[in-house]
This record gives C-alpha cells, structure tokens and sequence, in this order.
C-alpha cells in the first residue's frame, strides 16, 4: 500500500478511513501497544467481528474467539511496535484446520489528532505459496533439499511480487490522469486539491521504481549463470564512472580508492550489479561527508578472495546487519535517503548464486564495510 498517507499524513481523516476501507484485504491500524485505532471492512470480515466492537480494543483481545490467530496477533503487535516499515510471511492453520499462509506488511500511517501509528495489511497468499512449491519441487528434489529449501523461504518474501510487470501499465495511467487533471482543471482545484493530486503522482513515481525494483530482483533470481573470467578492476572503473556521473550535479567531494581486485570466475553482468548496488549505497550514505571516502578492496583468507566495499557514512546498528539483506528492509525514512530495500538483497542473492556468502559491519556515525566472497567455479545447490 504505497500511497501517501505514508509520506505525509492526511488532512482529511474521513478520507483516509475511506480510502481504507476501499482495499480488498484486511487492513488494521494499531498503536505501538497493539490498540486497534482503526480497521476496514474486510478486517471486520477477517475478524469475523463489527468494526464497532474492534475499534479501541487491544489486538489480542479482540481475536481471542479465533484463537487459531494467537501467531497472527504477536506477528502484527511486534511490526507495529517497530520503527521501519516491514514484512513478514506467516504461516498458520485456519479455523478448519487447512494450511494458510498470509503476508503481513507494515506502513507508517499519519492521521489528524492521532499522531504517527502503522497500518498493518494482510494478503492471503497461499495459492501463490502452493504454486511456488509446486514448480520448486523438481528443480529441489535434484538438489542438497536442506540447502534448497532454505532458499526457497527466503525468497517467499518476494514470490507476491511476480506479478510486478503488470503493474506498470496501471501505474503509468494513474500518473498520466492525475498529470492531465493538474494541467487542464487546476484552476478549478483548491490549493489542497492540487496538492492531493501531487501526492497521487509522487505516490505513483515511488510505486513505479519499487516495481522495476522488484522485476530486478526477479530477473536476478531467473537468470541463468554464465561464469567467465572478469577482471574485477575493469569492472570497478565501469561502475565509478557511472557514480561520479550521477553526482556531477551534487557539488560534492567523493574520494574513490580502489586496491588490487584481481581475476575472479562469474558472471560477469551480475557481478557487475553487486559491486553497482555496493558502491551506490556508499556513495548515497555518504551524503553529508567531506569528502567522502569509498574504499574498494580485496583480501585473501583461506585461498580465497574476499572483497569489500567501505565507506565513512552513516552506517547502522551492529545487531541489524543480517536483516539488510532481506527484501524491503530499510534503516532509514525515505525522505532521508531514497530507495526500496531491495538492492541488498539483490546482491545477496547474486553472491549466493555464485557459492559465496555476503555479511556487513557497521555502528552508527562509523560508515559501513561490506564484505562478499564468489567461490570459483561453485555454484549453489540447484544452480546448474
């Protein structure tokens, strides 16, 4: 749900419970103890309860004649207790006994007189899971199945999300409309009506970069490895004079050092997008130093190379780097830095496809090391 609600707030509360209201799955606001602030008609029909009687009531409470929803209610309490959006992939049996699974998201939403509190929507995704499965089950019974399987549930994050392209043509309509109704009615519109319809264009340019986002992360996931020797430096300059070109326009300093990198055995395009996703991510959270310093290295351990991208930005919390990689993950707010959460996971992905393992250390104010390993000539279980 990426409307602007998440940007802003509303004005008008009346529209935003309308708007709510309007969306084919359950969505519940809470407040960080899990208080249900507001809820729309598909959640009552989820709860299988009047909204009258969850409004103000705790989350817990109000589900305790489905008790089959217990995980439900400690999953959604713990995303609206957290700072970032997130989401999660629940798996838990319905009041008849049958096997769901349900992708919970949690958006920051704004509403007059009731401050900043998170709606929490739920899709039924289970049809998607099973289908998911079912095309997995060749390709993982061919392959070491613990391997495989684990990979499998990371990446059931993302499988909703297959339908992305679709989205575009939608997407680029909304856009167009709410351009067309600003150029030729806007003297017909208040100032706050022009400024709603901005809000439907920004809403719709951050949607559009989320889904080409996504559709990367998918062709990543899809495409076939074709390993050959690339010489890493070569690469890295490619990348650097992309980066430079990009910020030409921020009158800033960024000091690029680059050791050593070597020959390594990959393929070559999504070797080039990990260091690209790496080096960009320096590069925007570096914003604010001067100069900025990147640092680009190799080191050997064990008779292989692992390689690190560095930088003196704003880095993070020791304890979060894990979840970096995970899809839609973020640490920051979008009018801080812009992004989707989405280019971490992308590089874990790639590093996984080619043998190698990826891990990040960082504390807040310190910048931030990334570090990744590509074994020569080993793919990951089920790769061919």
């Amino acid at each position: 749900m990426n409307s602007p609600t998440a940007q802003t707030g509303w004005r008008d509360e009346a529209l935003a419970v309308s708007y709510l209201d309007g969306l084919s799955d359950p969505v519940v606001a809470l407040d960080p103890g899990g208080r249900i602030l507001e809820a729309n008609s598909a959640f009552s029909t989820f709860a299988r309860a009047d909204r009258a009687d969850l409004l103000g009531r705790a989350l817990g409470g109000a589900l305790e004649h489905r008790p089959h929803l217990a995980p439900f209610v400690e999953r959604a309490e713990r995303l609206a207790r957290a700072g970032d959006p997130g989401r999660e992939i629940l798996y838990l049996a319905d009041g008849a006994g049958e096997e769901i699974t349900l992708l919970l998201t949690a958006i920051p939403l704004g509403l007059p007189d009731r401050g900043r509190l998170r709606a929490i929507r739920v899709e039924d995704v289970t049809e998607m899971a099973r289908e998911r499965a079912a095309n997995d089950a060749e390709r993982i019974a061919a392959t070491d199945s613990a391997r495989a399987l684990e990979r499998l549930n990371e990446e059931l994050e993302g499988f909703s999300y297959s339908v992305a392209h679709d989205l575009r043509a939608p997407l680029r309509f909304i856009d167009k409309f709410a351009y067309l109704l600003m150029d030729r009615h806007g003297h017909e519109l208040s100032s706050e009506g022009l400024q709603y319809a901005e809000q439907i264009r920004e809403g719709t340019r951050q949607m559009a970069q989320l889904v080409e986002d996504l559709l990367q992360f998918s062709r990543v996931t899809g495409q076939v490895l074709h390993r050959e020797s690339v010489d890493l430096n070569r690469l890295v300059e490619q990348v650097i004079a992309e980066a430079r070109y990009e910020i030409e326009d921020e009158d800033r300093a960024v000091d690029f050092r680059v050791g050593d990198l070597g020959i390594a055995e990959g393929d070559p395009t999504l070797v080039r997008q990990v260091f690209a996703n790496l080096i960009g991510n320096a590069v925007k959270f570096t914003r604010g130093k001067d100069p900025a310093a990147i640092e680009i290295s190799r080191r050997v351990e064990g008779g292989h190379g692992v390689y690190t991208v560095a930088d003196n930005g704003v880095g993070f919390e020791a304890d979060e780097a894990e979840r970096l990689f995970t899809v839609f993950q973020r640490f920051h707010q979008p009018d801080e830095y812009e992004g989707s959460g989405v280019g971490l996971a992308v590089v874990k992905r790639v590093v996984s496809r080619h043998g190698g393992s990826v891990w990040a250390e960082s504390h807040p104010g310190e910048g931030a090391r990334f570090h990744f390993t590509i074994e020569p000539g080993a793919p990951a279980p089920g790769e061919s």
